[in-house]
């Protein structure tokens, strides 16, 4: 994760001095691209090295074996507890959760409504110069995307924390209630887990997806739908570095 975040940020700094020293000319691109290559070559073979190690010890499947969510855990205790024992808090739950990601909701619509209005602004791009309306394009909407993946972040956090909290009270009701002897017993093992929590399930998923591009893809080969997209993508972005 270091040496990719490292990777990302000399990709961003090329960048910027590539547009604070001129623009982006072809020559400029080119020798950014050499300098970056032993970087990118040395993810490639980080990745590779990856694979092969993995491949040659595998690591044991009940270390890989996910934990059940708290949402889940939270459930497998509430099963626990007498009827109504956690409904007042499944409640409260439930309301606390629907009223954080409904105000993240609005906020993210109010961040993203700004950059769409100046994107969809056609007076904002007369193409004359490229490389000066994408830094101004990017001023007018990075800001606002980064200010919605911030609030994003403190939102999940705000739900790790409630289901965390909500945890610890459902434990220490069935606590109580195997102290009482009022402890449904069996409740645990008779809670139903996700669809996808079963690895098998989601493999099938996963290959049905795998499946589903590859025949896509061949498709769009097929009817010539690739040399289209190659032609539009090679066009974009030569005009958007200034090359033609």
């Amino acid at each position: 994760m270091a040496y990719t975040a490292l990777v990302g940020v000399l990709s961003v700094l090329k960048a910027l001095n590539l547009h604070l020293g001129g623009g982006y000319t072809k020559d400029g691109v080119e020798t950014a691209l050499t300098e970056l290559l032993p970087f990118l070559l040395g993810f490639a073979a980080w990745v590779v090295v990856g694979v092969i190690v993995y491949a040659i010890f595998p690591v044991e499947q009940e270390k890989l074996r996910v934990k059940p969510n708290t949402a889940t855990q939270i459930a497998k205790f509430a099963q626990r507890l007498p009827e109504g024992a956690w409904s007042e808090g499944k409640r409260a739950l439930k309301k606390k959760t629907l009223l954080l990601w409904g105000i993240t909701g609005g906020v993210l619509a109010v961040l993203f409504f700004f950059p769409l209005c100046y994107l969809l602004n056609g007076k904002n791009f007369n193409y004359t110069d490229t490389n000066t309306e994408m830094v101004q394009a990017a001023a007018h909407t990075l800001p606002f995307v980064a200010v919605a993946f911030a609030v994003v972040i403190v939102a999940y956090l705000m739900y790790t924390f409630m289901l965390k909290k909500a945890l610890a009270e459902v434990k220490a009701l069935t606590a109580q209630a195997a102290k009482d002897g009022t402890m449904v017993k069996g409740g645990v093992a008779g809670v139903k887990e996700g669809w996808l929590d079963d690895p098998k399930k989601l493999w099938i998923v996963r290959g049905i997806l795998i499946a589903l591009a590859l025949v896509l893809t061949i498709f769009g080969i097929v009817n010539g739908g690739m040399n289209e997209v190659f032609k539009k993508a090679a066009e974009l972005c030569t005009e958007c570095v200034g090359l033609a």
